[in-house]
């Protein structure tokens, strides 16, 4: 699907129907749960080929699986998402909140490591009143009451 649309002259109808079937694709995958299609959903989803679609926005499927057998892709995400966050220079912040952050920080919502609980204290603490920092913050509390999986899902869970 991803060589049809980054294929020159793909028509439009075309390209919105392999756009369609990548979302479903990496829902199904991510349902999987393994670690190779952990690493698939993670593969495409932190592609930036705008022809693809929101493919950062297809990692939220994986936030209902706990990523813990797939380190690479807990670090290749958490990378990303340290890079998306607001940086200061001399006082001025350069980038504010993201959807993209807001993806990174649910994907990685159900699964519980160092490295995830040291990004989620970060965004929590620099963004507490925008989405990413309140789904930051929702992980941490389940952390911190111990249960198994924040159940973050996605923003929208929030209620």
């Amino acid at each position: 699907m991803e060589a049809i649309l980054t294929q020159p002259g793909t028509l439009a109808e075309a390209a919105e129907g392999a756009r369609s079937l990548l979302d479903r694709t990496a829902a199904a995958l991510a349902r999987l749960g393994t670690q190779g299609a952990i690493r698939a959903v993670r593969v495409h989803g932190l592609k930036t080929d705008p022809r693809m679609g929101d493919t950062i926005a297809r990692l939220d499927n994986l936030s209902s699986q706990d990523m813990s057998c797939d380190q690479q892709s807990i670090t290749e995400i958490v990378d990303r998402a340290r890079q998306s966050l607001p940086r200061k220079i001399i006082g001025v912040t350069i980038r504010k909140e993201s959807s993209e952050l807001l993806h990174l920080v649910t994907a990685l919502s159900s699964t519980f490591t160092q490295l995830i609980l040291d990004l989620m204290k970060e965004v929590a603490g620099c963004l507490a009143n925008q989405e990413s920092g309140r789904v930051a913050q929702k992980y941490l509390r389940a952390f911190e009451t111990g249960r198994e999986k924040p159940g973050a899902g996605s923003p929208e869970a929030d209620g």
